[in-house]
């Protein structure tokens, strides 16, 4: 698309009014490309996050101004000079500044070579002239070609639910409608993104996936090594070793289970990492692809791999005489397995899952951290704004129950294991939701039908599982399985139509009630304001309640933050469209204005303090 930005708006916004009514677009908002106008703001960012911790420094340890400071009377100036006299010297901070750091401008003014300057001199030049940069840099986004994408906020709730329930056009690749996520959800570098090119990320993605599952699967086979003892005492350095029953229970228990915990920690930040590149343009989605991915690679990795190589290496040699026997094999091999996923399980709901409540890693980090922060305000960024996505845990939990299901026909107790974890998990996990994470989203249910999958997934495993063991024990009435699996099918396909589309899309009927009721606050706000009610005093304070209860609803209906959700007779449509601008076109001298007036403000403390 190669219209300029006043051609592009003006063609979405024809299209919406003409599609969905002329008064019903309450404000439009281009998306840009800011990427470059994202690294710089990157930067500025930074360089505000030290400022702000220089002035901490100073405020700390600067003494408070003293209101009898400046009376003028002897006796006082003489205290004060003694109270001086008594303090230790302070020490300007000073801060080593290379100047073709920071371009031309710093060149200019420090030169080529590493000088030491005054931290209260350095940030507020060096941040007014990033500032300055990035309003040049927001002019030529706003002036630029914009990415084929925008958001319209509607005036109604229900002509929202309908664009966004509905299919515009036969051609999607033309008109695509979705609902937009909430503004603090949005992956600015993918929005915007054409079809084909998310296409090409996905595929991508998906190939490394499966390229890092067959990556693991040898760690896999390694790792059910010492499940096999015979194995192990093969090897001259730990055949010995391996006679002390301690070390063999072990070898043999808990460090299996170990190793593979170890590496399963570090995927899922591997995973976040791939899948933010591969062209999701919100958390919620992001986070349901991780979800997805996650469970896949367990299931074939951890469950499917790891049972057929250890039955391979325990068996190698039956199979080797008589390949025709491998089902058979499976089928003896399963209660060999059902003790390695037991210990698996038990170390889940017994060591990891309740060491979450001690965050020891994030404890570690937190004090090495604390023991360089300078200031209170660096102290609190260390906990501000703890976030755990959702696709960090639920898979987990799926894969134990998948696990406890398919092993408990060979193992009975793998069962009470797998009670034991979801008890220690739903403890933990209450916990950490209410008082230790944000959640970064919300989801509105979009996610359920991937948890809702992954555990018919576990119940199919369990039926195929149960009903192959029946088979090779040669039990009669096997048979009666069927039923059983066709019930599961019935009830998955059942299911999914009843529940899949009220928890993907908003409902009209809903969507139509909530304009009726914000409709009614504010004729009945407007009544109370123009003086209609009886009392004077009880119709002043009902206006203010109705105003507060229109601001809360029409604020959660399109987003806003508190500070305008109390005055919705005052939303303009420069505040609609500055909720979907990024953080970097957000950015404006107001923003820097109480920094600098705190810095002049500690430099005139530490003048009247003889520094």
């Amino acid at each position: 698309m190669t219209q300029s930005p006043a051609s592009l708006q003006e063609l979405v916004d024809n299209e919406m009014r003409r599609v969905y009514g002329h008064d019903s677009i309450a404000a439009l908002v281009l998306v840009h490309d800011t990427a470059t106008l994202e690294a710089a703001a990157a930067q500025y960012f930074k360089l505000q996050e030290q400022f702000e911790d220089v002035l901490d420094w100073y405020q700390y340890r600067l003494p408070a101004d003293d209101p009898d400071e400046e009376s003028g009377q002897p006796q006082q100036r003489q205290q004060q000079e003694s109270k001086s006299k008594k303090r230790p010297q302070l020490k300007r901070k000073m801060v080593l500044v290379v100047g073709p750091r920071y371009g031309s401008w710093g060149t200019e003014r420090y030169g080529v070579t590493p000088t030491q300057v005054d931290a209260l001199e350095f940030y507020p030049a060096v941040l007014q002239e990033k500032l300055r940069e990035l309003m040049l840099l927001q002019q030529d986004a706003l002036h630029g070609l914009s990415r084929p994408a925008a958001v319209v906020t509607f005036r109604r709730q229900l002509v929202a639910t309908l664009a966004a329930a509905s299919l515009h056009s036969y051609d999607e690749s033309a008109w695509n409608i979705t609902p937009a996520p909430a503004p603090q959800e949005i992956i600015w570098d993918n929005i915007g993104l054409r079809s084909w090119e998310i296409a090409v990320r996905q595929l991508a993605l998906w190939g490394v996936f499966w390229v890092l599952v067959l990556f693991y699967a040898p760690i896999v086979a390694a790792i059910q090594a010492p499940v096999n003892m015979d194995n192990l005492k093969k090897i001259p350095v730990l055949s010995e070793l391996i006679q002390l029953p301690f070390v063999a229970s072990i070898l043999q228990g808990f460090l299996p289970s170990l190793v593979l915990l170890t590496f399963l920690a570090v995927l899922p930040y591997l995973l976040e990492a791939l899948i933010t590149r591969g062209g999701q343009y919100s958390k919620t989605a992001a986070d349901a692809q991780l979800i997805l991915m996650y469970f896949l690679f367990q299931l074939f990795a951890v469950f499917i791999f790891s049972f057929i190589s250890g039955t391979a290496l325990s068996q190698l040699q039956a199979l080797i005489d008589d390949p025709k026997r491998v089902i058979s094999l499976l089928g003896v091999s399963a209660p060999q397995q059902a003790s390695f996923f037991s210990t698996y399980i038990l170390l889940l709901g017994l060591s990891r899952t309740p060491l979450q409540l001690l965050r020891l890693p994030q404890l570690a980090m937190y004090l090495f951290r604390l023991q360089l922060a300078n200031s209170p305000r660096q102290r609190r960024r260390l906990w501000a704004n703890q976030q755990q996505m959702l696709g960090w845990v639920l898979p987990l939990h799926t894969l134990v129950l998948l696990l406890g299901l398919v092993f408990c026909v060979a193992s009975p107790l793998i069962a009470v294991f797998t009670l034991l974890y979801f008890v220690s998990a739903t403890v933990c996990q209450r916990y950490q939701w209410l008082y230790v994470y944000r959640h970064p989203y919300e989801g509105a249910g979009t996610l359920w039908k991937q948890v809702f999958t992954q555990v018919l997934v576990a119940v199919y495993f369990f039926v195929a599982v149960m009903g192959c063991l029946l088979g090779i024990k040669r039990f009669e009435a096997a048979l009666l399985l069927l039923p059983l699996a066709i019930g599961v099918l019935v009830f998955h396909v059942l299911a999914g139509r009843a529940l899949e589309r009220p928890l993907t899309l908003a409902p009209s009927r809903e969507a139509a009630a909530m304009d009726a009721y914000t409709q009614r606050l504010i004729e009945s706000a407007s009544h109370v304001v123009n003086g209609e009610t009886a009392h004077a005093e009880g119709g002043s304070k009902e206006a203010g309640e109705l105003k507060t209860e229109v601001g809360r609803v029409a604020g959660e209906a399109v987003g806003l933050p508190d500070q305008t959700a109390d005055r919705p007779h005052q939303i303009t449509q420069e505040e609609l469209q500055r909720l979907y601008l990024s953080p970097a076109m957000k950015l404006s001298e107001d923003s820097l204005r109480p920094l600098l007036d705190e810095a002049a403000d500690i430099n005139r403390r530490l003048r009247t303090a003889g520094y």
